[in-house]
C-alpha cells in the first residue's frame, strides 16, 4: 500500500530578513518620536527662561524711572535689609526700605509672585527662594546699566536651546561660555548654572 505525502504549500507570514526590517524600522520610528517629544519641552522651558529675565528686568526698569532708585539689582537703596530685587518684585512693600516704601506703594507695582513658584516666601529679613519652572533663579553682579539673572540646575537639553536662541551654535555641554549675553558653566551631571544678561 502506498501512502500518500500531503503536498506542501507555500509558507505563509514573514520570513526572518523580513521581520528584522520591520524590527529596525519601528526601532527608528520609536527613537525620532521620542526625540521630538522629549525636545518639544525645551524650547519650551527656554522660551520661559527668557521670559521671565525680560520681565524682571523690565520690574527693574520701571522702578528706577517712577523711583530714581537705580538700575542696580544688587546693593540697590530700595531693598530693605537682608532683602533681595528679587523679594521686592515678588512680594511688592514688606521688602522694600522704609525710605522708599511710601513712593513704591504709590507707584502701584503689581507683585510678580502669580508669575513664579514661591518656594520660600521672605519674611522680615530672611530673603525668599523663587523659581521659574525647577531652576531657582536670583539676580546676580553684572555689568553697569545690565541685570543679571542666574538659573541653577538648568539640564544641558534647555542650555543647547538657549544657546541657540542666542546665537551659539556650537554648544559643547563640557565647555563653559563666561562672556556675553548668555553664560552658562560646564555641566555637572547633565545640570548648568545659566546667567541670563538683560538691559531693563
Amino acid at each position: 500500500m502506498k501512502k500518500l505525502q500531503p503536498k506542501r504549500h507555500g509558507q505563509g507570514g514573514f520570513t526572518l530578513i523580513e521581520l528584522m526590517i520591520v524590527i529596525a524600522v519601528v526601532g527608528v520610528l520609536i527613537v525620532i518620536g521620542v526625540n521630538a517629544f522629549r525636545g518639544s519641552s525645551d524650547g519650551a522651558n527656554a522660551l520661559a527662561i527668557n521670559g521671565a529675565s525680560k520681565q524682571l528686568a523690565k520690574g527693574v526698569g520701571y522702578m528706577h524711572v517712577q523711583m530714581g532708585t537705580g538700575l542696580s539689582a544688587i546693593g540697590n537703596p530700595v531693598l530693605a535689609s537682608g532683602m533681595t530685587m528679587m523679594d521686592v518684585l515678588m512680594v511688592g512693600s514688606s521688602a522694600v526700605n522704609t525710605t522708599y516704601r511710601t513712593r513704591f506703594e504709590q507707584i502701584n507695582m503689581r507683585p510678580m509672585e502669580g508669575d513664579f513658584r514661591v518656594v520660600t516666601r521672605a519674611s522680615g529679613s530672611t530673603p525668599g527662594v523663587y523659581q521659574v519652572l525647577d531652576y531657582t533663579v536670583s539676580f546676580v553682579t553684572c555689568a553697569t546699566g545690565k541685570l543679571c539673572l542666574q538659573y541653577t540646575n538648568v539640564p544641558s537639553e534647555t542650555v543647547a536651546e538657549l544657546a541657540k536662541r542666542a546665537g551659539i551654535n556650537n554648544f559643547v555641554a563640557s565647555t563653559a561660555v563666561s562672556s556675553g549675553p548668555l553664560r552658562y558653566t560646564a555641566a555637572s551631571n547633565g545640570f548648568h548654572t545659566v546667567t541670563v544678561e538683560e538691559v531693563p
